[in-house]
């Protein structure tokens, strides 16, 4: 388990599970019945968020704001592929351009 992790993944017990959250990413929940296995998951968990929203944007699907910042979000605190951070940094660019707002930096 990272560093990072130890300080963004909240772990709860739970009835013979831990269920785990990513603080600041909304949606970035797991379970798992070992605190690894809920660190795990929870991290896997915010690569599918990731990844889904990339993929949303390169179909030309629309998205609202809030996956936006749930985007920057998981770029700033989630452990990604170099392709994936990529491919993530070019989704929000889009988004934001789409919206006629300047890009972040």
């Amino acid at each position: 388990m990272s560093a990072m992790s130890k300080s963004r993944v909240r772990l709860v017990p739970s009835e013979g599970w831990f269920a785990a959250t990513f603080r600041g990413i909304p949606g970035a929940f797991s379970q798992g019945r070992t605190r690894q296995s809920a660190t795990r998951n929870v991290e896997d968990a915010v690569r599918c968020l990731a990844l889904a929203f990339v993929e949303c944007v390169e179909r030309g699907q629309r998205q609202l704001d809030v996956d936006v910042k749930q985007a920057r979000a998981v770029l700033r605190h989630g452990k990604l592929s170099r392709q994936l951070r990529r491919r993530l940094e070019r989704a929000i660019a889009t988004q934001r351009a789409e919206r006629g707002r300047p890009r972040r930096r």
